[in-house]
């Protein structure tokens, strides 16, 4: 508006008022019967579903009609702080989620080290089908939280999530406090079972809760995936690694996290998320039939994602580097090309930046860039896998940085194409379904793991 001339501004609001007479009178065929009396004049600006219903009415006819498109863009913009607002405070509601993802993940071992269970034994086997349920919950519940918490709306999904992430960590956390060797493996289950159901329903449905409150909303939600994961994988491991704090510090940490991110939800967000589609059981299986009206759209990124989920659960900071570089395995890295070792600690500590870099990066950078066929990024992947097959610590090294590149990339650009090219009603369906794919590729690697390193172990 500042930008605006006088003759200009004048114009705009004139058109303005004229096209809210219009919705006034409910989008009545012909603007003429309308009364110019000031008290049935509506001066109030323009809110989504009124320019939704004058872009899509098929009988509105008037000399207004060429410029719709453009006044309503030009309205939007003069009222635009009033449509959409940023709220920061979503950034640490994602973030302590991640945490407690990462948690799960990370140390992984630590906990099998916890309750002296060796490599190999017929107790390693049943304690890898327990750590893979936060895969397999998560790949159940992308799409079951649908049906089994369809009585709720996708806010009270997020704050149902994050209660299960908050027992997940807190059952972890005693094990590291109390139980330890004497934890039994029925609650390694139960502990992983309840962190899989959390994020497995809390992605798709707190993007869903946040995508009509503005777009940049969703930057900032998506931004704190990858800080929340390596806060655990970085200073929070390294930490571990050289005794300066125990894990069961690091799982307090993020049980305080989880508790102010879900009171920072409460307060700021809630009351604004109740404009999110919600899906009842009926309504879910409909939308399925529909899948031609979405699916298209998100195909190629549910196979890039699929393919990328994969190799990250293979080659994340808690994957197949742990067991291969591990202190009791090998002292050091041996970095043959430059002529000098590594500690073990160390080289585990710049792999994790590695990939919080690439994840963090390519989010920022992918965002708002225009969109990229999704397949290309997969390149990444197995350019990352070879890396790590290569056997070589100046390779091995940068596979994390590789495989989070192409992570980062393929899920801001996926979630900006669904908010920009998919009808808001479909927005919780696409987003479940492309998720819910991807995770297949999940807990694929997850159980795919201890083979690959066994057979990694026997080529080496």
């Amino acid at each position: 508006t500042r930008r605006m001339k006088g003759g200009e501004k004048k114009r705009i609001d004139d058109k303005r008022v004229a096209l809210n007479r219009c919705v006034s009178s409910s989008l009545h065929p012909s603007c003429g019967h309308m009364t110019d009396h000031p008290s049935m004049i509506n001066t109030d600006p323009l809110d989504d579903e009124k320019v939704s219903l004058l872009n899509h009415s098929h009988h509105y006819d008037s000399p207004l009609k060429g410029s719709i498109i453009e006044v309503i863009s030009e309205d939007k913009i003069v009222h635009a702080e009033h449509i959409h607002k940023t709220y920061y405070e979503v950034f640490f509601v994602t973030l302590p989620m991640f945490s407690g993802y990462a948690i799960l993940f990370t140390l992984r071992q630590n906990v099998q080290q916890l309750l002296h269970i060796s490599e190999n034994s017929p107790e390693s086997y049943w304690f890898g089908v327990a750590a893979s349920l936060v895969y397999q919950g998560n790949l159940v519940f992308r799409l079951g939280h649908n049906i089994f918490f369809a009585f709720l709306s996708p806010r009270n999904r997020v704050l149902l999530s994050m209660t299960s992430m908050l027992i997940s960590i807190g059952l972890i956390g005693l094990m590291f406090m109390t139980l330890k060797e004497s934890t039994p493996l029925w609650l390694v289950f139960i502990a992983y079972g309840f962190g899989g159901l959390g994020i497995g329903t809390f992605e798709s449905n707190v993007l869903a809760s946040i995508t009509p409150v503005g777009k940049h909303n969703k930057f900032w939600a998506i931004l704190g995936i990858p800080v929340g994961v390596n806060l655990i994988t970085i200073p929070g491991v390294y930490l571990i690694i050289k005794g300066i704090l125990d894990a069961k510090w690091i799982c307090a940490g993020t049980l305080v996290g989880l508790f102010l991110g879900i009171l920072a939800f409460m307060y700021r967000l809630y009351g604004h998320a109740k404009k999110a589609h919600p899906l009842d059981f009926i309504q879910f299986f409909g939308q399925l039939k529909l899948v031609r009206l979405w699916g298209p759209q998100i195909f190629w990124h549910c196979i890039a994602l699929m393919i990328d989920m994969f190799f990250l659960a293979l080659l994340s900071p808690g994957g197949i580097v742990r067991k291969i570089y591990n202190t009791n395995v090998m002292p050091k890295a041996h970095f043959g090309w430059f002529h000098f070792d590594l500690s073990i600690d160390v080289f585990l500590v710049i792999f994790a930046v590695g990939f919080f870099l690439g994840d963090f990066v390519s989010r920022k950078v992918f965002y708002n860039m225009r969109p990229i066929f999704p397949m290309i990024f997969i390149l990444f992947s197995f350019v990352s896998a070879g890396f790590m097959i290569s056997n070589k610590s100046e390779l091995v090294i940068l596979a994390g940085l590789f495989a989070a590149w192409a992570n980062g990339s393929l899920y801001s650009q996926a979630s900006r194409r669904i908010d920009v090219e998919i009808d808001k009603k479909f927005n919780l369906i696409s987003l479940s379904f492309w998720l819910f794919i991807g995770d297949i590729g999940s807990v694929v690697g997850s159980l795919t793991l201890q083979p690959i390193y066994d057979r990694y172990v026997s080529i080496h």
